[in-house]
């Protein structure tokens, strides 16, 4: 449309063979096009942003299967964004003596859209997180509840991203009683074939919807 404006306000000489004319149309026709592609050269960089082809926008929610307090015990997860760094989950699993609930926020570090491979993320949750099994006499097992914060991190797998790999740690927060309980058990003759571990590993995989 630029070519077409400019080039109807070129000078144009009425006499037949002027030299002037011509060449005073070219010069404008050629003035035009320079113009034109000025004008069309930045318009095709500002079209690159620096998205690569294969960043994807972050996960609205994700569903996983993995092991760990976070899936309470060998179980799912399922986590709703509120934003991009900002969800609430809740899980629930097969967690030795019974089930194994647990829901909390998590904070996680990724951008819009997600340009790496690897994001961080801290979580706070309740729920339970200390079994005791005892055997032969199973009115002994019993269950603790409390809170427990954490992080981690996610790993995105394959050219999409879409799917990742969640790895975590979690520092369980344990109360008086659970090392009374222990005290208890040693006390009428249990013996205790492990001791409590001070920190939590969970290990899953998420399938995630954009």
């Amino acid at each position: 449309m630029e070519l077409h404006a400019d080039f109807n306000r070129a000078p144009v000489c009425r006499k037949i063979g002027c030299r002037h004319g011509r060449f005073m149309a070219l010069v404008q026709l050629a003035t035009t096009a320079q113009t034109v592609d000025a004008t069309k050269n930045p318009s095709a960089s500002t079209v690159n942003t620096g998205t690569n082809a294969g960043d994807v926008a972050p996960d609205k929610f994700a569903l996983g299967l993995g092991a760990g307090l976070d899936f309470g015990g060998i179980g799912l997860n399922f986590t709703y964004y509120l934003n991009k760094n900002l969800g609430l989950f809740a899980g629930g699993g097969y967690a030795v003596i019974g089930f194994g609930p647990c829901a909390g926020v998590k904070l996680r570090l990724i951008s819009d859209p997600v340009s790496g491979r690897v994001s961080p993320f801290v979580f706070g949750m309740y729920g339970y997180h200390t079994v005791v099994k005892v055997e032969n006499a199973t009115d002994l097992n019993k269950m603790f509840y409390g809170a427990t914060p954490g992080g981690g991190l996610e790993v995105r797998l394959g050219a999409a991203k879409r799917n990742y790999l969640s790895i975590g740690l979690s520092v369980p927060i344990r109360g008086k009683e659970v090392p009374d309980y222990f005290d208890h058990l040693k006390a009428i003759g249990v013996e205790m074939k492990s001791e409590l571990p001070p920190i939590g590993i969970s290990l899953g995989y998420k399938i995630a919807n954009r």
